[in-house]
């Protein structure tokens, strides 16, 4: 677990030395170095700690409330192996999700196209 964790807390820092050292550039570019996140507080931050493990590609494939994009970073600690977030990251990693992919930005709408928009793909089934 332990080695688990550094790995994971290395991978974490690597990818915020990376968007750190970034400079601005045009629209396009800001958008490709953050994987097409939208713009807004704490875009660096979030791209910084998801990126890390996973592609946010997958943050932007959900859509959830803020209680369940908290439930689902708890998960991610207690059942991924994820470093705990000091209580400040953890609320501007949560003002950012829920504000940019809460149940109405889900792709397709709320009620959304799939079968699935009910269900919590980063979790496993319960």
């Amino acid at each position: 677990m332990f080695l688990r964790g550094s790995v994971l807390a290395a991978g974490f820092l690597t990818g915020l030395g990376g968007v750190l050292a970034t400079g601005s550039g045009p629209a396009t570019a800001q958008q490709n170095e953050y994987g097409g996140l939208p713009e807004g507080p704490n875009r660096v931050l979030v791209f910084a700690i998801c990126s890390g493990c996973h592609s946010v590609k997958l943050v932007m494939q959900q859509g959830m409330t803020r209680a369940k994009w908290d439930e689902t970073l708890d998960w991610m600690v207690d059942q991924q192996g994820m470093p705990r977030l000091a209580p400040d990251t953890e609320s501007d990693v949560l003002d950012y999700l829920a504000e940019h992919f809460n149940t109405d930005h889900r792709p397709g709408g709320a009620g959304g196209l799939s079968p699935y928009n009910s269900m919590q793909p980063m979790m496993p089934a319960q």
